[in-house]
């Protein structure tokens, strides 16, 4: 994300994703009830006694969002009252939505099925209670609220329209639903609107992918070349034995030409040393040669090679 350029020291990628979202352009009155819906199932809660609902919200331009999808839907806007609160050391942005009779019963609306509301409504679900880790450090993304039921529901949703997969933990004050594939927060943040942030996922994604092949490959090369080192230190063993005890006179020209060409090259696999001969030998033929030449250097020590 170009953006990143920008970074403050206090801004993360998280906070990056909602500024990206707050700017998603209004498209229709329907979606942006459903976006209202997610806000308000996420963290909102109803004052019993009036019928008010009052929103706490962490992110500054989260509640500057809503506001504005407010003042659209034309909800409470003479009677909306702002106010900052804190609490454990942590500042919040609380929304009181006055009852006048103007308010749905949003409470008991249900989670939409439609793809795009469902967009809708996890864009404000997100905006209010969510967090997405920066890619280059690991893959994790969660929202949370009180109520268990909402989030079964979103998981369910999740899997059932986009093939998200995702996992629901319960907290001590209240229930998380998480994701973890790289491959479906990239979806997520995708159905949601922020493609900026989707880009740079994307290449951190590459980035990471294309650096861990690396690192098998090179433990692979490193590992093969232990084993290989030994195999033909175990074969170098075998020919200088034989030189000791009785000569490679004795063998046999093939395998004298392998043993002198092993010698002569300790740091070649097989299929070099095949390579070498003349004429050439595939490493099959080349190992059942030095297999018969460590069987006599075997028997002529009196163990096993």
């Amino acid at each position: 994300m170009e953006g990143k350029k920008l970074r403050t020291k206090r801004s993360t990628f998280s906070d990056e994703v909602k500024d990206e979202l707050v700017r998603f352009p209004i498209l229709s009155k329907d979606e942006v009830k459903y976006e209202f819906l997610g806000f308000i199932k996420a963290r909102g809660s109803v004052e019993l006694r009036r019928g008010d609902i009052l929103v706490s919200l962490g992110s500054f331009s989260a509640a500057r969002r809503l506001v504005t999808i407010i003042r659209y839907l034309k909800l409470c806007e003479r009677s909306l009252e702002i106010f900052k609160e804190e609490r454990l050391g942590r500042k919040r942005i609380v929304l009181n939505l006055r009852n006048e009779g103007i308010l749905p019963d949003i409470l008991n609306v249900g989670i939409p099925e439609d793809t795009a509301f469902f967009s809708s409504f996890l864009r404000g679900f997100f905006l209010s209670s969510g967090s997405v880790t920066d890619p280059r450090y690991h893959y994790h993304l969660e929202m949370s609220t009180f109520d268990k039921r909402i989030l079964e529901s979103i998981k369910e949703k999740l899997l059932k329209l986009f093939g998200i997969k995702s996992n629901i933990v319960s907290l001590k004050y209240n229930f998380r639903i998480y994701i973890k594939s790289s491959r479906d927060i990239i979806e997520f943040l995708n159905i949601v609107g922020a493609y900026e942030s989707v880009k740079f996922y994307e290449k951190i994604v590459e980035e990471r992918s294309i650096k861990s092949d690396v690192n098998r490959s090179l433990n692979f090369i490193s590992a093969n070349a232990v084993r290989v080192g030994t195999s033909n230190a175990r074969q170098i063993e075998a020919i200088r034995k034989i030189i000791e005890s009785v000569g490679l006179e004795v063998l046999p020209e093939e395998l004298r030409r392998i043993a002198v060409l092993r010698l002569e090259n300790e740091d070649l696999s097989l299929r070099e040393l095949g390579y070498l001969m003349d004429p050439p030998m595939t490493k099959a033929m080349v190992y059942r040669r030095i297999k018969k030449i460590m069987d006599i250097a075997s028997r002529i020590g009196g163990d096993e090679m």
